[in-house]
């Protein structure tokens, strides 16, 4: 299942997507599933290391190793407690809302006063999470 989908189910499954026929097809999925959640941690680590390859390999050699045993964690702390996916799509939508709210055009061209930052990053927390319930129910009425 994407992760994005995670608010859109009715409950959590165990599940997940297509079961695997064969060892090399599981050791295969896993494989372009680890490569794909750690392309964007790589990315990171090389731009924090500007350059330097000490840091680039140290970063990589210590982040890959967290980011699939935190991932791991994750998952199951998700599946006994489904608040934590509310949680963490309102960090995505106040994430969201800082990124464009403190972005260099957004300050130029609007200065905006904190507490409008603020209300922004509240209003894309609450908004992610509203919208995917909206779209939850809709689902649900679709099917039935």
């Amino acid at each position: 299942m994407d992760r994005g989908e995670l608010l859109l189910q009715e409950e959590p499954s165990e599940a997940g997507g297509r079961p695997a026929g064969t060892l090399w097809q599981a050791v295969w999925l896993i494989m372009v599933a680890d490569l794909t959640m750690s392309l964007d941690n790589v990315l990171a680590v090389a731009g924090a290391s500007k350059g330097h390859l000490g840091l680039l390999l140290f970063g990589l050699g210590l982040s890959i190793p967290l980011v699939v045993a935190a991932s791991n964690l994750l998952s199951r702390l998700m599946d006994r407690y489904p608040v934590i996916i509310y949680l963490g799509a309102a960090i995505l939508g106040k994430v969201g809302g800082e990124m464009i709210m403190t972005d260099r055009l957004t300050t130029t061209l609007l200065a905006p006063p904190v507490w409008l930052v603020y209300l922004i990053e509240a209003v894309l927390a609450a908004g992610v999470i509203g919208l995917a319930l909206a779209l939850r129910k809709r689902r649900i009425r679709s099917d039935r």
